[in-house]
């Protein structure tokens, strides 16, 4: 009985105090100012910690293997695959971002810093992104 009677008084609050103190016409212009949509990339990769990784990669990747198979073999990361999902902008670090906004479908490799990576581009869509942390 405790729980209706505060859900009441709490709703009653609601209805006389805040649903209208913001009109909807201004909660939607609010939220298309603070969540603009952005372009985002589907970017895959494979992370290896040197240069002769890289340049071993990239050739395995010009005769025709699997990226997917590839970046299973080879990736230090823990992604499957290599596939990183739907990133944007201020997500990753701005090399690799730069490099995977760079790209077109299925081209590598990519230096984005010291730990070199191919990187290849699947698709891209504007989106609204979470916010980095």
């Amino acid at each position: 009985m405790r729980y209706h009677t505060r859900r009441a008084l709490a709703n009653a609050y609601f209805d006389a105090s805040i649903r209208d103190a913001v009109s909807e016409d201004a909660a939607k212009e609010t939220y298309r100012e603070k969540f603009k949509p952005q372009q985002q990339v589907h970017a895959r990769h494979i992370l290896v910690a040197t240069e002769a990784e890289v340049k071993d990669v990239a050739e395995r990747l010009k005769k025709g293997e699997d990226f997917t198979a590839l970046a299973t073999e080879k990736s230090k990361d823990s992604t499957k695959g290599g596939d990183l999902g739907f990133i944007a902008r201020g997500q990753t670090v701005k090399p690799f971002e730069d490099a995977a906004s760079d790209l077109t479908w299925a081209k590598y490799p990519s230096r984005c810093n010291r730990s070199s990576a191919g990187t290849s581009s699947r698709s891209r869509r504007n989106a609204i992104s979470p916010r980095p942390l």
